[in-house]
């Protein structure tokens, strides 16, 4: 859990549990419905790729902000008009929500541009969810998947075959983190 201090956020050191996670992904599902029958357009939801039963800390917190920044600066170059955002943060991590006024397909291909921008970008999850519901796919504009933070094969292979240790995943992504600041 978190909670904020003045201008610091306080973190807990808890593990999030399996039920945890899935009661969160389900909570985004809906919250996702609910955003897109009110506004029926394209909306982002933006979450961090971190392994391991804790998903919540000062340094993730500081990765989950630059993200959202970087959201709104190429909104803004690009003009996407951000309609409505929402955040939210628990021990299963932070998430942000944001309606825009934009081509679904236009706005995953500047949200990938974050993501494969830097190295801290491969920590970020931008999805983009059509008005119907469906996810854009990085495949589908013509893209490949992501890669790996360790190895720079694809991610998926990796993650399920479990390729490399969970420690050495968060050990990569503090060090991005690190870097980054």
């Amino acid at each position: 859990m978190r909670m904020r201090v003045g201008n610091e956020m306080l973190f807990d050191n808890h593990d999030v549990s399996v039920m945890e996670m899935a009661d969160a992904r389900e909570w985004r599902g809906r919250m996702q419905r609910l955003l897109l029958e009110r506004f029926g357009r394209p909306l982002c939801c933006f979450t961090l790729n971190v392994p391991g039963p804790r998903k919540a800390d000062d340094d993730l917190w500081w990765a989950f902000r630059e993200g959202v920044r970087r959201i709104c600066k190429v909104s803004s170059r690009k003009g996407f008009r951000i309609l409505y955002t929402q955040e939210d943060s628990s021990v299963t991590g932070f998430t942000w929500y944001g309606v825009f006024d934009a081509e679904a397909e236009e706005l995953k291909r500047g949200l990938m541009g974050i993501e494969d921008g830097d190295r801290l970008g491969r920590l970020f999850d931008m999805d983009v969810i059509r008005e119907d519901g469906s996810k854009i796919s990085r495949e589908e504009l013509g893209a490949e998947g992501r890669k790996c933070l360790l190895c720079g094969k694809a991610a998926a292979v990796c993650a399920r075959s479990r390729s490399h240790e969970v420690s050495e995943l968060r050990t990569e992504i503090y060090r991005v983190i690190r870097m980054s600041k």
